[in-house]
């Protein structure tokens, strides 16, 4: 017992010390990312549209244009993408936005009639994102979104990634310790953002996974994004009363890079059954004619200014020929 009360005092202090270097757990650029949504979220709990997924969704799909799109005002349309959002991330967010849901319905419970909490969602996919990424960015924009009562289903959705305990034993980590789950946040508390780089290879021998945006459809690179999208569409066809996935371009695809292009059946079929899922779910093709080229982008998958303007009307004209505009 007494080496227990010693451990209790050192506990305490490591608890302490964790909160002082992420400032409560809200330092860190992605941190600030995920706060700020959730943010815009519990300003507008009575918004009918809401735009997910990353930041190329948010380039293409602001309020203004999908309000122009759809025929509705810019305040029947918030953004609720995330920077770096992908499947995983987005399960996540819509798991927070039902628990908001259940208390919006709350006093409809007794009645056993459920009021989707959105007219409309719209969310945005790049063929990059199929790939299963490792970063560990991922993992803290899950377990910072996820309610706690959804942490068992998003662990065993863990099982379909390829280093599932790799996965799991990452997000008891930063469950237990802040500084784990964005340890950037250490060298914004230390005023020592640009006095050291760590790249990661220094403390270990083993050769990092390359990063790639090519996967292959009929094996394991996709199962993980593929079990997180099937259930995101089971919540948003239950929350929603109208469902968009909209596909789009990033460089390569607009260069033309072959290996690329030989992926795009694939990523559309893979799009297509998911969408089929539920009849309410539409699918949206930003990528058969775009107009984009490369040169039309600052990286590999932004737009720069202009050429973004252009996407924006292009996204305008598509959802009406395709979709036909939502009544007003």
């Amino acid at each position: 017992m007494k080496r227990l009360a010693y451990m209790i005092p050192i506990l305490l202090g490591f608890v302490c010390l964790d909160a002082w270097l992420t400032d409560g757990r809200t330092a860190g650029r992605s941190r600030n990312s995920v706060i700020g949504s959730m943010t815009r979220w519990a300003r507008a709990d009575h918004t009918p549209i809401i735009v997910l997924g990353s930041s190329t969704t948010g380039d293409i799909m602001p309020p203004k244009v999908v309000a122009a799109a759809l025929g509705v005002s810019k305040s029947d349309v918030i953004i609720g993408r995330i920077n770096g959002c992908h499947q995983g991330c987005t399960w996540a967010q819509v798991r927070a936005l039902a628990q908001r849901a259940d208390t919006f319905n709350r006093g409809r419970l007794k009645s056993m009639h459920r009021v989707p909490r959105f007219d409309h969602v719209l969310m945005g996919l790049n063929l990059f994102q199929q790939c299963e990424d490792g970063h560990s960015k991922r993992v803290l924009q899950q377990i910072m979104l996820t309610p706690p009562r959804d942490l068992p289903a998003l662990f065993a959705l863990y099982r379909h990634a390829e280093h599932p305990l790799r996965r799991v034993g990452r997000a008891l980590g930063m469950l237990a310790s802040g500084v784990y789950g964005e340890p950037s946040a250490v060298k914004h508390r230390m005023r020592a953002e640009s006095a050291f780089s760590l790249s990661g290879a220094w403390w270990s021998s083993r050769e990092l996974p390359k990063k790639t945006a090519f996967c292959d459809y009929a094996d394991g690179p996709i199962q993980l994004k593929t079990a997180f999208m099937q259930s995101l569409v089971d919540d948003l066809a239950d929350m929603s009363g109208r469902v968009t996935l909209v596909l789009l371009p990033d460089r390569a695809l607009a260069a033309r890079d072959p290996a690329q292009i030989a992926q795009l059946p694939a990523f559309r079929a893979w799009v297509q059954a998911i969408a089929a899922r539920h009849p309410k779910i539409d699918v949206l093709d930003l990528i058969a004619g775009n107009p984009a080229t490369s040169k039309d982008f600052r990286d590999s998958i932004h737009f720069r200014n202009r050429p973004q303007r252009h996407q924006r009307a292009f996204f305008i004209d598509a959802y009406r020929a395709q979709l036909g505009a939502a009544p007003p």
